[in-house]
């Protein structure tokens, strides 16, 4: 008996064993559009004016961009990307607002941009070989929570 149990060890030691998923980072744009498409969403992914990628999605019923920075050689190896949204409202959005909202909050920030428009980012830093989709799947928990907190915010 006492040797079916040392042969049931080795199996037993595998099935605890965690399995091994992909980690996203920057420096590879597939990881982080394979890491959007696993949360629930649907993302392209695509390449800006100056070459880096940037992922087109809709958090929180938000078109978001993603985009990448840091990058070398026409969009390969970045080091962190940024959530990304754009809001027209009807009454001004201003830099009062855009502090206020700066000042209360801790994981997006506000501005106004060139138009006039309201905007909200999110940075993240995926450099030293990326992070967990657990960890990632959080920080969109994040963006889409501080979206839904925007939009609020403005009225929108």
């Amino acid at each position: 008996m006492h040797s079916c149990f040392a042969a049931l060890v080795p199996f037993a030691v595998l099935i605890a064993l965690p399995l091994h998923a992909e980690t996203i980072a920057a420096d590879r744009p597939q990881s982080v559009l394979n890491a959007m498409r696993d949360y629930g969403v649907a993302a392209t992914l695509e390449v800006d004016d100056e070459g880096d990628p940037v992922i087109r999605t809709k958090i929180a019923g938000t078109n978001t961009s993603i985009y990448f920075y840091g990058c070398e050689d026409n969009g390969k190896d970045c080091r962190s990307i940024s959530f990304g949204a754009g809001f027209e409202t009807d009454s001004p959005f201003t830099l009062k607002d855009a502090n206020q909202w700066n000042a209360e909050k801790r994981f997006s920030k506000a501005y106004v941009n060139d138009e006039g428009a309201a905007r909200i980012e999110m940075d993240v830093n995926l450099m030293g070989g990326g992070v967990s989709a657990e960890s990632f799947a959080d920080t969109v928990d994040w963006w889409d929570y501080s979206i839904t907190e925007f939009k609020t915010f403005i009225n929108w």
